[in-house]
């Protein structure tokens, strides 16, 4: 996603912003969702996406997509 610094852990460029239930798929897979524990709220996160050779750190949960971005890039 544009706008988004690359990892403060990894380095990679692979920053992008998903809300929790995209995070959950992409981290736990469809059998998690399957289980009854899924989240489907309205928190956005910036996340390093591991599917796309990032480490898979997230940042501070936000409400909207453009506070989940400032939480991302304002870190060290």
């Amino acid at each position: 996603m544009n706008g988004l610094k690359p990892c403060p852990f990894c380095g990679r460029d692979v920053a992008e912003v998903l809300d929790d239930a995209t995070e959950q798929l992409e981290r736990y897979g469809n059998e998690f969702a399957a289980s009854g524990w899924f989240c489907d709220s309205p928190w956005y996160y910036g996340v390093c996406n591991a599917h796309r050779g990032g480490c898979g750190a997230s940042g501070q949960g936000a409400e909207t997509i453009e506070e989940a971005m400032a939480n991302w890039n304002r870190r060290a």
